[in-house]
């Protein structure tokens, strides 16, 4: 699977259960503002649907369908995947704790999910948002795809979704397209069309549901390079508020299952670059920096069967990012052919940063940045194989 792939796949899992909600009716001039927004989403305790996922990248399509049953006050879910790649995966969390389980290989990851609550945040200041642009052109903040639980493919984490938005303002273009009808309900659609250097999303569609002003579908166009990836996401069979059993949200794994806990299995945040090499047994890379740089921030999360490991460096202004997929060995198919030390590597435009990534020893590693402060090159070849 091809780079710009993974991190489409990455983009539109996390798309799948995010929220957004307004039930007040209106002129086809008028929009709900935040407060609204806010008042009819607290109303919206749980949802269940069928969620459809077409992804399309040159000449190749691919599809997903998934069985999503969601509790937004608790953080519960359980999604099980119908048809399509990861075909009977299922995902249960009891909130603070999922279940990720994978027939194929008869494996359940127990993955510690961090608090979800900003999530609701994050989806009323989208949705009012793209309302305020479309009513008088003045809105701040960013269009995106809110955080939420995911069905991680081989090769991809959460983490490979950064910079997923569109910032709202005078130079993003924002149109309302009337009404359509979507599995039966009516939505409003909206169309946005943002700048080329404004980062990976370049348009994104979402048709809003009328009643509840939740994003029952979704198309979001994401440019890597020269490689461009149309996403649709479509919820169908949608039930809001419906209740359920406790036993949605439990999860008992098959006898004959391996169960992974611990590091391999749990999303770490770590402040300080030795706390987060101390928290795993993979080597972490450890890069040359240019003096005003110092590590900020890391993560460690679950890649397919090995580990994320993502740091970032900041002077306080700018930024850059190094990530190591341990145990992740990837095709590098976009972008311009370079060395990376003794290893080939590629150069691609990432929206309005650039990234070098190669792979080494099993491992697949990237530094993102602008590229134009620091050299994303030197850095690289400062890690090799680390």
């Amino acid at each position: 699977m091809s780079t710009a792939r993974r991190i489409v796949l990455a983009l539109v899992l996390l798309g799948v259960l995010g929220l957004a909600g307004c039930a007040l009716q209106f002129s086809e001039d008028s929009y709900p503002d935040e407060s609204e927004v806010r008042d009819t989403l607290d109303s919206l305790e749980t949802i269940e649907a069928d969620v459809v996922t077409e992804q399309r990248s040159g000449g190749n399509a691919t599809a997903i369908s998934m069985h999503v049953v969601q509790n937004f006050d608790t953080g519960e879910f359980r999604v099980t995947v119908q048809s399509g790649p990861n075909r009977g995966t299922t995902m249960v969390s009891n909130g603070s704790r999922m279940w990720y389980y994978q027939p194929e290989q008869n494996v359940v990851r127990v993955i510690a999910v961090p608090d979800a609550s900003g999530n609701v945040n994050r989806t009323v200041e989208m949705v009012a948002g793209m309302y305020d642009q479309l009513e008088d052109g003045d809105a701040d903040g960013s269009v995106g795809i809110s955080a939420a639980p995911t069905v991680p493919a081989a090769g991809t984490s959460a983490g490979s979704a950064q910079d997923l938005s569109i910032p709202l303002g005078e130079n993003l273009s924002v149109e309302s397209s009337g009404t359509e009808a979507v599995d039966g309900r009516e939505a409003r659609v909206i169309h946005l069309d943002a700048p080329a250097d404004s980062g990976l999303v370049q348009n994104a569609t979402y048709w809003i549901d009328r009643e509840w002003h939740f994003p029952i579908r979704s198309r979001i166009g994401v440019q890597v390079g020269n490689d461009t990836t149309v996403a649709t996401s479509t919820y169908r069979n949608v039930s809001y508020n419906p209740s359920f059993d406790g036993e949605q949200f439990t999860f008992d794994p098959p006898a004959t299952a391996r169960v992974v806990e611990g590091v391999n299995g749990t999303v770490g945040q770590y402040e300080r670059y030795s706390a987060l090499a101390s928290a795993t047994d993979r080597d972490v890379p450890e890069p040359s920096v240019p003096d005003d740089y110092e590590f900020e921030t890391g993560q460690i999360q679950p890649a397919g069967d090995g580990q994320s490991i993502t740091l970032i460096y900041s002077d306080g202004s700018d930024s850059f990012t190094v990530t190591k997929l341990a145990g992740v060995d990837s095709d590098l198919e976009n972008g311009e052919r370079i060395d990376v030390g003794s290893k080939p590597g590629r150069r691609v435009s990432v929206g309005a940063n650039e990234a070098v990534v190669w792979t080494c020893g099993g491992n697949t590693y990237s530094v993102v940045g602008a590229g134009d402060t620091v050299s994303l090159h030197d850095v690289a070849t400062s890690i090799g194989c680390q």
